[in-house]
């Protein structure tokens, strides 16, 4: 899914400059992410894999908000998890 669309001043509910954002999600349908996992996820060197690094989500979210951006992920209702990061618009 790619949508593009104008930021909100979080405290006016307005326009704030007429920015623009592309938004990237990637959603599953999984057992989801748990409390515990949720709070360390975007930690360097947090891991849940026996083989893994722990730098892939730590690495994503510096880099996007390197470039203005944001990245989050939220519950997938009714089960599974959705990324998203936003970008500003060239």
């Amino acid at each position: 899914q790619l949508r593009v669309a104008h930021a909100s001043s979080p405290s006016s509910g307005r326009a704030a400059e007429a920015r623009r954002w592309v938004e990237f999600s990637v959603a599953d349908v999984g057992i989801g992410i748990s409390d515990e996992v949720q709070q360390r996820l975007f930690t360097p060197f947090f891991t849940t894999r026996a083989d893994g690094m722990g730098l892939g989500l730590s690495l994503c979210r510096t880099v996007v908000e390197q470039h203005g951006g944001a990245l989050m992920f939220a519950p997938n209702k009714p089960c599974g998890t959705v990324f998203r990061f936003t970008l500003p618009a060239a």
